[in-house]
C-alpha cells in the first residue's frame, strides 16, 4: 500500500530491505523521483510493535549527505509498546 500511494505521487525505484528501527527489527522502503530541482529520495521505517505499525518517513535532495543522519534518527526512534 506505501509503495502505491508513493508511485502516484511521481516516485520510483523501490526498494524494500531488512533495517532496525529504534534497535527492532523493521523494514525500510527506499524511492525516489526527479523534480526541476533535482532528484528526491525518500524512505519509509515500519516497525512493529504488538497490534500497532510505526512508520518514520525521512526525504532529502542530497540522500548519500544525509545519510548518516537518516540512519542515526532511525536507531534512536522510540516504539511503544
Amino acid at each position: 500500500m506505501a509503495q502505491a500511494r508513493q508511485r502516484r505521487q511521481g516516485f520510483d525505484n523501490f526498494v524494500l530491505d531488512a533495517c532496525k528501527v529504534g534497535g527492532r527489527p523493521g523494514v525500510r522502503l527506499t524511492f525516489d523521483k526527479k523534480t526541476a530541482a533535482g532528484p528526491w529520495a525518500a524512505r519509509e521505517h515500519f516497525v512493529l510493535a504488538g497490534s500497532r505499525v510505526y512508520v518514520l518517513g525521512l526525504a532529502s535532495g542530497d540522500p548519500a549527505g544525509d545519510e548518516p543522519v537518516f540512519e542515526a534518527m532511525a536507531a534512536r526512534f522510540e516504539v511503544g509498546d
